[in-house]
């Protein structure tokens, strides 16, 4: 009878622990190069872009919209881990993020929340934060006669990247449907 209750409370925990972690997107959705994205960035930004669809009535195709996410995460990984080798603050794109939003926070958050249904803070996170890292990874990279393009074209052939509870699969720097 002990065993009995001992069994039932854990899959209860086990029922709860599965509910709250599908719910909340806490479950790794994509690894690069052992580093993982989090199920909550690539599904906020999906639903950012059907709230975009919805506000301008624009057509979008939602399987391209789907592998555009995906492949902007992966980059964002990447980039993100090139400037952390390379010893580049990640304070220094927060900076950046902070200056362009000082320029024009009323029509930025008017956009955001219009277009987009973001908080400031998302609008910051998913659109200005990694555009503010390209472009440091890109001013570092012609400083030493780079161009981003080709770095990034190299660092996506050459990553490690695992997909998890979607339909693709990552090979030779390309998604591909499974």
């Amino acid at each position: 009878m002990k065993y009995v209750f001992y069994i039932l409370a854990a899959l209860v925990a086990l029922a709860l622990l599965s509910f709250f972690t599908a719910n909340l997107r806490v479950y790794p959705l994509i690894n690069v190069n052992g580093s993982s994205v989090w199920a909550g960035k690539y599904y906020d930004r999906l639903s950012g872009l059907e709230y975009y669809r919805r506000a301008t009535l624009e057509p979008i195709d939602e399987e391209t919209a789907k592998r555009g996410i995906i492949i902007s995460l992966i980059m964002n990984e990447l980039i993100e881990s090139e400037l952390e080798t390379r010893g580049i603050d990640r304070k220094e794109a927060k900076k950046r993020v902070e200056a362009a939003w000082q320029k024009a926070a009323d029509s930025l958050e008017n956009a955001s929340r219009s277009l987009y249904g973001w908080s400031v803070d998302e609008f910051k996170e998913f659109a200005l934060l990694p555009q503010a890292r390209q472009d440091i990874l890109s001013e570092v990279l012609r400083e030493e006669g780079g161009d981003f393009n080709e770095w990034l074209n190299g660092a996506l052939v050459k990553a490690d990247v695992k997909i998890y509870s979607l339909p693709y699969e990552w090979t030779d720097g390309v998604l591909v449907k499974k």
